[in-house]
């Protein structure tokens, strides 16, 4: 058809020649090509590349790391750590209505008001690593944070919050292997999401019912960790393989030629 003859002549083109293009139509791309606007995003591609959903430590020495972690966490006053890095997408920043701002802000809070607990249950380790155009510096001043590399957090932090953006966060098929409890935030749907279970292999909460994620994780004991942590390793074993993720992708190809 025309419009296969339109889109095959971009083939192997360079980005920013698509964009000097104008090209209105949509791109199947594992990033964002076009401000969002034109490419449909193939969720979880990461895990095409080899061994980054493998975990790069035997299930004894995640056990070791996890009790070594929360016993020296009690001894310091600092139990249960939650990380969250990222950027806010550009979504409703300044309108307040931003809801990994809200987030941010409602961990930091937290922080203040339990900074002078004698037997804190949890801690925040929250922050926005790079402002995006059109996103206010003086909104955002108080909240941002030093960039650590994914690949360390479960050194220091027994949960990761991840929340979605303006499309679905893709860090689950990076995190899956990780020596770290998973709290997800999501706002979009996905047929991958569907087989984590709440509880199980992860924690879902509610993007802007914060303090119910306060709860939870302060409740959490290093069993239900040892739990969540082992159980989302096994799931995600079976979900994140190569052949899995293409299969995945062809039949991502195939539902959107058949809308």
């Amino acid at each position: 058809s025309g419009t296969y003859d339109y889109i095959q002549k971009y083939h192997g083109t360079r980005d920013e020649d698509l964009l000097a293009a104008r090209v209105m139509h949509p791109f199947f791309s594992p990033s964002k090509i076009n401000n969002c606007h034109n490419d449909i995003l193939l969720p979880f591609s990461d895990a095409l590349i080899e061994g980054i959903t493998t975990p790069t430590q035997s299930k004894k020495e995640r056990q070791k790391e996890r009790e070594d972690r929360f016993n020296n966490a009690k001894s310091h006053e600092r139990i249960k750590a939650g990380i969250w890095r990222g950027t806010l997408t550009g979504f409703n920043a300044l309108n307040n209505r931003n809801h990994r701002l809200l987030m941010v802000k409602h961990c930091s809070s937290y922080n203040l008001a339990h900074a002078h607990d004698t037997s804190p249950k949890l801690k925040y380790d929250v922050g926005i690593t790079r402002l995006q155009e059109g996103e206010d510096k003086d909104i955002t001043k108080d909240y941002m944070g030093d960039n650590i590399d994914m690949k360390n957090w479960h050194k220091d932090f027994e949960v990761v919050l991840d929340i979605d953006g303006n499309s679905y966060s893709r860090r689950i098929s990076f995190l899956c292997g990780q020596n770290i409890v998973y709290a997800r935030g999501g706002l979009f749907d996905d047929v991958i999401l569907r087989q984590f279970e709440d509880n199980k292999n992860y924690i879902k909460f509610q993007a802007h019912a914060y303090e119910q994620l306060d709860k939870t994780l302060e409740e959490l004991t290093l069993a239900d960790m040892d739990s969540l942590v082992e159980n989302k390793i096994d799931l995600c074993q079976r979900l994140f393989g190569r052949d899995m993720m293409k299969e995945y992708i062809r039949m991502s190809v195939l539902v959107y030629a058949n809308m």
